[in-house]
């Protein structure tokens, strides 16, 4: 990702910035017994925007490269999606 990010002149980030994000906040002060069931709540959405995001590069990006890693991409976060998504039954 980082070869594909640099030919764009895209910029990873290096980190996250807990103060900028609620969802990290929130899993920070959750009670130990809510933790698992917040972080997959929340794990399950992100999938759920990234593949989202990714489908719509695949269909509709510009630079082909892009469109090409998306659409290889789409499958792999599917099956994130229904992992996390088993763990919530």
């Amino acid at each position: 990702m980082t070869v594909l990010a640099n030919k764009t002149g895209e910029h990873i980030p290096k980190g996250i910035d807990s103060r900028k994000s609620p969802a990290i906040r929130t899993l920070a002060e959750a009670k130990s017994g809510n933790f698992d069931h917040e972080f997959l709540q929340e794990e399950i959405a992100n999938e759920r925007k990234i593949i989202a995001v990714l489908q719509h590069e695949a269909s509709h990006g510009t630079n082909p490269d892009m469109k090409e890693w998306a659409g290889k991409m789409v499958a792999t976060r599917q099956e994130e999606l229904q992992k996390a998504e088993a763990l919530m039954k």
